[in-house]
């Protein structure tokens, strides 16, 4: 019974690891073109804005924590689902440790690179949003804190879970 239930979990495993990767690949390049078009948009229509119209430091920072939250939980739930792969390769004994680790090291800085790309087009988004409406751009800077302090929890938490394999 155990020999059938682990090559099932280990399928069933990758294939929602697989379906998972590309739907939330998919999510990230929407919303990074939603970035960049709204970046667009909002560059053609800079000239028509009268200053009583600008938004206040509080108002853009409130619209853009929605979207970095966002891209944290699609970040989080792809890690997710990646060491829930890692485990089940660890589970059926196919593979060492180090080489499950080698094994899906690549795929998660592959992950890790993308989010950073998503990261960064929000950000300049961000920043170019607050100039625009007479701000600072510092006014950003508590966002990449906050992104690099998720991604290292993240990190620490990967690590965690490796351990106890």
């Amino acid at each position: 019974m155990k020999r059938i239930i682990v090559p099932i979990v280990g399928l069933v495993t990758i294939g929602t690891l697989i379906g998972g990767n590309l739907y939330w690949k998919h999510n990230v390049n929407e919303t990074v073109q939603a970035a960049k078009q709204a970046l667009t948009e909002k560059e053609s229509n800079t000239s028509n804005q009268i200053s009583s119209e600008k938004k206040s430091v509080k108002q853009i920072k409130k619209e853009y924590s929605a979207l970095f939250e966002e891209l944290e939980a699609q970040e989080t739930s792809k890690i997710d689902q990646l060491m829930v792969a890692a485990k089940a390769d660890y589970v059926s004994k196919k593979e060492s440790k180090t080489e499950i680790i080698t094994k899906y090291q690549e795929t998660a800085q592959e992950l890790e690179k993308k989010a950073d790309q998503s990261f960064n087009a929000l950000y300049q988004q961000l920043q170019y949003d607050l100039e625009k409406n007479g701000h600072n751009a510092k006014e950003a800077e508590q966002f990449q804190r906050t992104y690099k302090e998720k991604k290292k929890e993240r990190y620490t938490r990967i690590l965690s879970q490796i351990k106890d394999f």
